[in-house]
């Protein structure tokens, strides 16, 4: 893409000077990578070389050249349209709208590439890009482009994303990837996530949640131990890069094991994270109460 040239067309009446500061970018950023302008201009050069803009759109500090028939794939900047004033940078009678923001996940490059997207047909879609795409595909009310990147999230859930699509999918009212993220973790989350860093990102209410659930999948209830104790671990000391050895993190909470030592009979009157007594949680903690009651206040005492 670096390579592309973009067909820039003239808006009627817009001032060159202030259209050069907004929308004309250089291709590139100084980063190397594609500007949001060519970006956007990839997607839709075909329509604009064949007919000129007749929407402004003011957006992320650029002006973006916009057709009214496209936009309406967008309910946000349809709307917008329907209570638009004529631009004050042009002779024309060109509607200038604008979109304020909010949302530090609607990114310039995601907001291009949505834009850009309204003028096909197809939608394409990349993982690594995915949120910020789901992000300003709800900014923009864009069902089209909100079901593409939710498919795509569907199809690429795994220990190094659950957490992040779970907590996009809550965030931009997606419920069908955060039934697939939770079904996800009732089989994977002590046989793969708690075996990598990711697992820091996992939400406590998640967590919490996917402990209690019935279809839950673990070798023994050793492994749910090792789990909890390492995510604890892990939100105690958020700079750690790489998943400690377990005799590493068991070593440190021993250290807690001398002062609630006492207290390991109360602790079997309350499950694990409040479960009741006739819980299973209440018999697999019953293995390992004394430092299991260290973790659970260690954990209360965070959150």
């Amino acid at each position: 893409m670096s390579g592309m040239r973009t067909k820039h067309m003239g808006v009627c009446g817009v001032d060159a000077a202030a259209r050069t500061q907004t929308a004309l970018g250089s291709e590139t950023s100084p980063s190397g990578l594609p500007s949001p302008t060519s970006i956007f201009h990839y997607h839709s050069q075909k329509t604009i070389s064949v007919r000129g803009p007749d929407v402004l759109l003011l957006c992320h500090g650029i002006t973006w050249e916009l057709q009214k028939p496209y936009i309406q794939k967008s309910h946000t900047l349809a709307s917008l349209l329907q209570h638009s004033a004529v631009s004050s940078a042009t002779d024309s009678d060109i509607p200038l709208i604008s979109l304020p923001l909010s949302d530090s996940n609607v990114t310039r490059s995601a907001l291009a590439k949505a834009l850009g997207l309204l003028y096909e047909d197809q939608l394409s879609v990349s993982p690594d890009e995915v949120i910020a795409l789901l992000a300003t595909a709800s900014l923009l009310a864009y069902p089209e482009l909100e079901m593409e990147c939710c498919k795509v999230m569907v199809k690429c859930i795994n220990a190094h994303t659950v957490s992040t699509y779970y907590t996009a999918s809550v965030k931009y009212k997606q419920s069908a990837v955060q039934e697939s993220c939770e079904r996800w973790l009732q089989l994977n989350m002590v046989p793969h996530l708690s075996l990598v860093i990711n697992l820091r990102e996992l939400p406590f209410e998640l967590l919490e949640k996917t402990l209690l659930s019935s279809r839950l999948f673990t070798w023994n209830e050793y492994s749910l131990f090792k789990l909890i104790s390492h995510w604890i671990f892990l939100q105690i000391h958020p700079h750690i890069q790489m998943m400690p050895a377990h005799s590493f993190i068991m070593t440190y909470f021993q250290q807690y094991v001398s002062i609630l030592e006492l207290s390991a009979t109360p602790c079997l009157q309350v499950g694990i994270l409040g479960c009741p007594r006739q819980s299973h949680f209440y018999k697999r903690k019953r293995q390992y109460p004394t430092l299991c009651y260290c973790l659970i206040n260690v954990m209360k005492g965070m959150l």
